[in-house]
C-alpha cells in the first residue's frame, strides 16, 4: 500500500508543486507518469536477481532504495529532480507489485493462488484509492512536500516490516543455502543443490529477462492481446487519477481535500472487486477441470465490458448533473478485477 500511495498521491499536490517549482501542468503530469514507467524497468533486472540471491534480499534492497529516492523528491528545487527521482523510486518500488506474484507462487499451488492474489490486489487498489483521499487533505495543510514526507514515513515503516517480519520463500535459494551450510559444517562436498548446477549466470538471466518478453510479445497472440489490453487499461486508469482533481476542482469547485475524498469511490471499488473475485473463485473451482487456466477469465470477460462503460459515465456525466455521476463511473472502472492467478512468467510451474 505504501507503493500504491506513492504512485497515486502526487496529482493531489499538483497545484502547489506547479506554483512553487514554476513548472507547467504537463511537466507535473510527466512527474506523475515517471513512477509507473519505472515499474516497467525494474522487473527486467530485479526478477533475475531474485532467482540467484533470493526474494528476501531483493525486497529489502528495493525498499531501502525506494526510501532513499523519496528524500530528494521532498527537497527538490526543480521539476527535473522530481521526475528523475520518481522514475528511480518507481523502479525500486516495482518489486512491491511484480515480485509478490512470484512469492505467492512459492507458497501456494496454482489452484490455490486465487485467494492470496486477490488479497494482494485488494491491498494495491485500496492503497491507490486511499492515497489521494489522504493526500488531498495533506495538500490543503502542508502542500506537495507534506505529501512526500508522508510517503517517506510510510516507506520507512514498510522497510522495517519487510526486514523484521518476512523470510525467504524461493525454494531453490533455500536449498542452495542449506547445501552450502552442510558443506561448511561437514567439509563434505557431496552436499550439492541441483539448482546451483542448472542456474545460468546473472548476465544471461538478465538478458533472457529483457529479450524473452519481447519474443513472446511478437510470437504469441495471447500474450500480445493481454499486454495490449492491460497496457491500455492501466494507462486509462492513471489518466483518471490525473483527471479527477481537475474535474472536481474546475467543474464542481471542490478544494484539494474534497477532490481527494472523491477517491473513496476507488476504495469502494476495490472492495467490490474483491467480493466479485470470491464468486470468480467458485467458478474457477467448478470449471477448471474442463476449461483449464482459462477458468480464471470469467470475471475478466465481464470487466472488459464494464471498463469502457465506466469511462463513458465518468466522461459524459461531468458538468451535466450531480458530482456523484463521475464517482459512479470511477467505481465501475476501478472495480474490474484482473486474473487473480497472475504470476510472473518465469515463476509459472
Amino acid at each position: 500500500m505504501s507503493v500504491a500511495y506513492s504512485g497515486s498521491s502526487l496529482p493531489s499536490g499538483n497545484a502547489s508543486m506547479v506554483a512553487e517549482l514554476r513548472c507547467s501542468n504537463e511537466l507535473a503530469a510527466m512527474a506523475f507518469a515517471a513512477f509507473p514507467l519505472g515499474f516497467g524497468i525494474g522487473p527486467l533486472v530485479l526478477a533475475p536477481l531474485s532467482e540467484v540471491y533470493g526474494r528476501w534480499w531483493v525486497y529489502v534492497m528495493s525498499c531501502a532504495f525506494y526510501c532513499i529516492f523519496l528524500i530528494p523528491i521532498s527537497r527538490a528545487e526543480n521539476i527535473a529532480t522530481v521526475i528523475v527521482c520518481r522514475l528511480l523510486a518507481g523502479t525500486a518500488g516495482s518489486t512491491g507489485s511484480t515480485l509478490v506474484g512470484g512469492s505467492i507462487a512459492d507458497l501456494f499451488d496454482s489452484s490455490q493462488r486465487g485467494a492470496p492474489m486477490s488479497l494482494f490486489s485488494l491491498a494495491a487498489f485500496f492503497g491507490t484509492g486511499l492515497a489521494p483521499l489522504v493526500s488531498g487533505f495533506v495538500e490543503d495543510g502542508w502542500g506537495w512536500r507534506g505529501i512526500e514526507y508522508v510517503q517517506i514515513v510510510l516507506s520507512a515503516v514498510l522497510f522495517l516490516t519487510v526486514v523484521t517480519l518476512t523470510k525467504e520463500t524461493r525454494g531453490s535459494v533455500i536449498l542452495s543455502r542449506r547445501a552450502a551450510k552442510l558443506r561448511k559444517e561437514t567439509g563434505d562436498s557431496k552436499y550439492q543443490c541441483r539448482s546451483d548446477a542448472e542456474r545460468a549466470s546473472i548476465p544471461i538471466l538478465i538478458k533472457n529477462s529483457m529479450t524473452r518478453p519481447v519474443y513472446l510479445l511478437a510470437t504469441e497472440a495471447t500474450v500480445a492481446a493481454f499486454s495490449a489490453f492491460i497496457g491500455f487499461a492501466w494507462g486509462i486508469l492513471y489518466l483518471c487519477l490525473e483527471a479527477v482533481p481537475l474535474v472536481m476542482q474546475e467543474v464542481y469547485g471542490f478544494s484539494a481535500g474534497q477532490s481527494g475524498a472523491v477517491f473513496a469511490s476507488v476504495v469502494v471499488a476495490s472492495l467490490l472487486g474483491w467480493l466479485t473475485n470470491l464468486y470468480q473463485e467458485r467458478l474457477y473451482t467448478h470449471y477448471v477441470a474442463k476449461r483449464g487456466p482459462e477458468a480464471r477469465l470469467y470475471a475478466c470477460m465481464v470487466g472488459g465490458l464494464l471498463f469502457p462503460s465506466g469511462i463513458f459515465i465518468f466522461a459524459f456525466s461531468q458538468g451535466r448533473g450531480h458530482w456523484i455521476g463521475p464517482c459512479i463511473g470511477l467505481v465501475i472502472v476501478r472495480r474490474n478485477p484482473r486474473p487473480a492467478s497472475t504470476v510472473p512468467l518465469r515463476d509459472c510451474r
